[in-house]
């Protein structure tokens, strides 16, 4: 069953450098000066290191790195750490993420049992959450830290129905067996495995409204991209499915602004001014032929994590229901991350959506079919 799934990073990346564990490996007053800072490993041996700077066509520093045999860290213009690669006690890989200003956002750390360890951090630099995956195939396999429970303020506030589109060719075994999630894998970046919803409202106008497409690169709608998404190998015929929300676990339920997910160029959309000029002058300077700690996609991957830390946050941890108001005018998804029973579904439908899929994503009727589609189809499920 091929459930609705926008994951747009994939964030498991197998870089391989090693390094080890340091103390203080640079500070503000060591740039000033120019000099190598000292260090010491976790055995307690001192670590030759070499220190280079990242200068725009200016010839203003902006990044510095520090490099040994084993390690890479990277840090920005004013000293603080904002990437670092390092190996545990154990002799494993953890790479540690932080925002361009040094608040530390995620890391990633590889277990003697052959999983990979998730922690993230809220803005004191707490553990918000622990999520741990087996590391051969992106399954999850436990989260920590539950989320607090909803209130009934904000029960009252969601739509009364949702719908899920999928393949026509998962049509029978859906209405037999109900969603299960964790078909796909990395479903909202090695997070939860969740069954994907929309609303009426999302599905017949903030999806359907061109204003609300962050993309500028495009001219269709969320709701087309959507529908061409859902399709496989052009197959044109697809499945909508409506869902009672009272049966669902509103405790499971997160939502997601879709720009943060379908945006093709995510860099230039939420990169702005000089920010965006230091990620490209990272992103070649760290995937550089002379550069043997990452190859090209591993230094996009860094970049990514660093410059678009606030979106990526969103993606992976979704947005609580009780901004569901905050948000009424953007394009949402809804998400669950359980199981739906089959008696959670109130009506179902097929339709066509070829007259889409043969329209060039820049025309507008391509939206205006979208459109007339699915409210067709809502309409036949009343």
């Amino acid at each position: 069953m091929r459930i609705l799934n926008i994951s747009p990073i994939n964030f498991v990346s197998s870089i391989n450098f090693k390094k080890k564990e340091i103390e203080n490996p640079i500070s503000k007053d060591a740039i000033a000066q120019n000099e190598a800072p000292s260090a010491i490993d976790s055995y307690g041996r001192a670590v030759v290191q070499k220190r280079n700077n990242i200068k725009n066509e200016a010839g203003e520093v902006r990044f510095w790195t520090i490099t040994n045999n084993d390690g890479f860290s990277l840090y920005n213009k004013d000293g603080a750490l904002i990437y670092e690669k390092a190996k545990t006690s154990q002799g494993l890989d953890k790479e540690t993420y932080f925002s361009l200003d040094g608040k530390k956002t995620h890391s990633k750390e590889f277990l003697p049992n052959g999983q990979v360890e998730f922690k993230f951090y809220n803005e004191k630099g707490e553990v918000e959450r622990i999520s741990t995956l087996d590391y051969v195939w992106g399954s999850k396999i436990k989260q920590i830290i539950p989320k607090p429970p909803i209130s009934k303020e904000t029960k009252d506030k969601l739509p009364e129905y949702l719908y899920h589109i999928t393949l026509s060719e998962n049509y029978e075994q859906i209405k037999q067996e109900g969603f299960k999630v964790g078909y796909e894998r990395d479903l909202t970046l090695y997070g939860d495995d969740a069954v994907f919803f929309i609303s009426e409202h999302d599905l017949t106008n903030t999806w359907c409204n061109l204003t609300n497409n962050s993309d500028t690169t495009r001219n269709d709608s969320l709701l087309a991209r959507l529908l061409k998404y859902c399709s496989k190998d052009d197959t044109s015929e697809l499945a909508i499915f409506k869902i009672a929300t009272s049966t669902l676990d509103v405790n499971a339920l997160r939502l997601r602004d879709e720009n943060d997910v379908m945006c093709s160029n995510p860099q230039e959309t939420f990169i702005k001014g000089q920010d965006l000029e230091d990620y490209y002058l990272l992103t070649e300077t760290l995937s550089g032929a002379s550069n043997h700690h990452c190859n090209n996609f591993e230094a996009k991957n860094i970049c990514d994590e660093i410059f678009l830390s606030e979106r990526n946050k969103r993606l992976r941890q979704g947005l609580p229901l009780d901004l569901i108001e905050d948000f009424k005018n953007k394009p949402l998804e809804y998400y669950h991350t359980k199981d739906v029973a089959p008696e959670a579904i109130v009506a179902s439908c097929k339709f066509d959506i070829s007259e889409i899929l043969e329209a060039d994503e820049t025309e507008e009727s391509c939206e205006l079919t979208s459109r007339a589609i699915i409210q067709d189809c809502l309409d036949r499920m009343k």
